[in-house]
């Protein structure tokens, strides 16, 4: 199965704690040639942080309701794990995605 930046899939995300797992949508920042997938998890809540990207055309998007992209807590899950494919980012919504991704990334090569 092969995936594209910027489509938005449903996935189960296990909690950082460990203590249990969700159905969440996330946007697929890096599809690798294994069998995994670097994504950034969608929220529902509004923005917290810099890096916390509220998606613009969330219905165009294929999602049930307005998003912030979490472009601060990447995770790494497996192509097999994936439940559904729900939609994709617009190109204006998955430009602001690179934009705060080549800032984070400037950010981290720095030190």
């Amino acid at each position: 199965m092969s995936f594209s930046p910027s489509e938005i899939l449903l996935v189960p995300v296990i909690f950082t704690d460990g203590s249990g797992r969700k159905q969440r949508p996330v946007i697929v920042l890096f599809s690798s040639a294994d069998a995994d997938l670097v994504v950034a998890p969608l929220t529902s809540e509004s923005p917290r942080t810099p890096r916390d990207l509220e998606v613009i055309d969330w219905r165009s998007s294929g999602l049930p309701l307005p998003s912030t992209v979490r472009l601060d807590k990447p995770i790494t899950i497996a192509k097999s794990t994936v439940i559904k494919r729900m939609g994709k980012l617009t190109p204006a919504d998955w430009d602001r995605v690179k934009s705060v991704l080549r800032q984070l990334f400037a950010e981290i090569l720095s030190h």
